[in-house]
């Protein structure tokens, strides 16, 4: 098959589909690609101001046990402790399952 008349074919690499303009109102042909850590610089202090939060929390929680042992008042629960503790060997056997170790 031989074609004849290419004046209805666009040439290689030219695009016929026209350019969305963006919110800003710029175009997106021609513009460089860039990219921005902002984003991730606000994740990395939310997720420190988490830790240190949970840091704080865990602390508070262990000085109140501390206290109530000192004082005699310390009631473990001990089904919850048994809970975790089963809750915590079925996250191993399947984080191992998984891993393959």
């Amino acid at each position: 098959m031989k074609i004849k008349d290419a004046a209805g074919i666009p040439a290689a690499g030219a695009s016929s589909a026209r350019e969305a303009p963006r919110r800003d109102g710029t175009s997106v042909a021609g513009s460089p690609d860039k990219v921005s850590t902002a984003g991730a610089a606000r994740l990395d202090a939310s997720v420190a101001a988490a830790r240190q939060g949970a840091a704080v929390d865990r602390a508070a929680r262990l000085d109140a046990i501390a206290a109530a042992i000192r004082d005699g008042t310390y009631q473990p629960d001990p089904g919850r402790i048994a809970r975790r503790m089963t809750d915590d060997a079925a996250l191993t056997r399947t984080l191992r399952g998984i891993l393959g170790k």
